[in-house]
Order: structure tokens, then sequence, then C-alpha cells
């Protein structure tokens, strides 16, 4: 197993969660213009996309 390989959990691990994120400041801001579940939405798809930026070695 590749030292990669070996960091990526604990690499995915210190994502923050959904939750976490609408925690924040940022977040609230955005959640007052374009609304909870498009906050939600977009928040859900920049951390999909991290995973998969992160699996995939980009």
């Amino acid at each position: 197993m590749t030292a990669r390989a070996t960091a990526l959990p604990a690499t995915m691990r210190r994502l923050p969660s959904v939750d976490a994120v609408l925690r924040t400041d940022g977040a609230a801001v955005a959640v007052a213009q374009f609304g909870r579940p498009a906050t939600v939405a977009a928040v859900r798809t920049a951390l999909d996309e991290t995973r998969a930026a992160l699996a995939g070695g980009a």
C-alpha cells in the first residue's frame, strides 16, 4: 500500500461535515441569500467534489 493510499482515509476524515459547514457564519449568509435547500445542496456538491478530487489524486 502506498503512503498516499494510507493517508487518504485520514485526509477524508478531516473534511468537515455538511452540518459543521452549515453552522459557519458564511453558510448563514448563504442561507439568508439563497435559502437552506440550495445552500445544503451546494455544500454537499463541494464536499463530494473535494472527496472525488482527493480519491482521484487531483
